[in-house]
């Protein structure tokens, strides 16, 4: 198989950096994550807990995630192939959500200029979550605080889930989908990982 950027996208707590790193491994691609280790500056941490200073938030993460996507199209020129936890389109999932008036507009004008002018990633996972697979997940993690609020699922991962299934209807004809319902695999078990891998190669 040629080698790709494959990007992984979803709502919080649908297992994106689990599965990078379990592709990465299998595939022998490299490993690219939104956060330095998997982590967000405490400065982004307090903005998602405290719900305050949304455009500083989506300009961070459009700034990263647009800088690590860069970053795999240069290793995929020098034949390495990349996964990623997201791409520079997840940033444009949270406009409606955090911002309004002149802000929102300001940032719509980037949103739009992006769309124009930026690569996609040869294949975009989708991983799409339950609620309650969602929950489960939350409860079981501990290296965040900032999405254990009872009512997240229903603030953010709902909404967050119907906006990226009309985003990625815009991606070009080139761009291979492959949608997984996250609820119904285990990443940990190799059958269910391979169901991927197959997935992936068989496109």
């Amino acid at each position: 198989m040629e080698t790709k950027i494959i990007a992984i996208i979803g709502a919080p707590r649908s297992g994106k950096t689990f599965l990078v790193q379990k592709l990465a491994e299998k595939l022998n691609y490299d490993i690219i994550l939104e956060g330095a280790n998997g982590e967000f500056p405490t400065f982004i941490k307090d903005d998602i807990k405290n719900k305050t200073n949304g455009i500083r938030r989506t300009l961070w993460f459009r700034n990263k995630q647009l800088t690590n996507f860069l970053n795999a199209v240069d290793l995929q020129k020098q034949g390495q192939g990349s996964v990623l936890d997201t791409f520079w389109i997840d940033y444009q999932m949270y406009v409606d959500m955090l911002l309004d008036g002149e802000d929102k507009e300001i940032i719509n004008d980037l949103v739009l200029i992006d769309r124009r002018n930026n690569a996609w990633p040869d294949i975009i996972i989708y991983l799409k979550n339950t609620e309650e697979g969602t929950k489960k997940f939350i409860e079981i993690a501990d290296d965040r605080d900032f999405d254990k609020d009872g009512d997240f699922y229903e603030s953010q991962i709902a909404p967050l889930q119907k906006k990226y299934e009309e985003i990625i209807n815009l991606a070009p004809p080139s761009v291979k989908l492959i949608t997984i319902e996250r609820s119904t695999l285990d990443f940990e078990k190799e059958e269910d990982l391979n169901t991927i891998i197959e997935k992936i190669q068989n496109l």
